[in-house]
């Protein structure tokens, strides 16, 4: 477990230093809703990986505070359906950063990067991008239960031209 996964307390963040060598959020080139989603979907890493945080239900409250209802639990769900599915379909584990921390909510792993970036193009209708990506975070593995997942996310109604907030 790396520190920002660390529920001993409060961890370091100097501010030269970029954990692990992560990659800035801010690279990835989301959009809010994106954005929205990662936080969404790393509350549910964390639930996973820490169960007595109960932050699945931090990820529903979240989601329905941040989309209008019956929106945000239907995103929220459909946020846990990718969830589960990268975690049947991997071999390795996933990192994630902390959403619980604001320095560690700046930045995103590789396997983040993965994940948001077959989000964000199959919102705006890269299949071939999407599939890349889905390759990269599915370790190889028949990612169509994946694709079809955030397919099903993407038809929420939230596309880059139009608004869920």
């Amino acid at each position: 477990m790396h520190p920002e996964q660390s529920s001993n307390g409060p961890h370091d963040h100097s501010a030269s230093q970029n954990p692990r060598n992560f990659q800035a959020l801010s690279d990835l080139s989301l959009d809010n809703f994106e954005v929205d989603i990662l936080h969404i979907a790393r509350l549910f890493f964390v639930a996973f990986h820490l169960p007595q945080t109960c932050a699945w239900v931090h990820a529903f409250q979240c989601a329905e505070n941040r989309f209008t209802a019956p929106l945000g639990s239907s995103l929220a769900k459909s946020v846990l359906d990718i969830v589960n599915v990268t975690r049947s379909l991997r071999r390795s584990g996933f990192g994630y950063c902390d959403p619980r921390c604001e320095g560690c909510q700046r930045f995103v792993t590789k396997e983040e990067s993965y994940f948001m970036n077959v989000i964000h193009h199959i919102r705006r209708g890269d299949l071939a991008k999407a599939r890349m990506q889905s390759m990269l975070l599915c370790e190889g593995a028949d990612d169509t239960e994946l694709l079809n997942c955030v397919s099903r996310l993407a038809g929420h109604l939230c596309t880059p031209s139009v608004a869920c907030h």
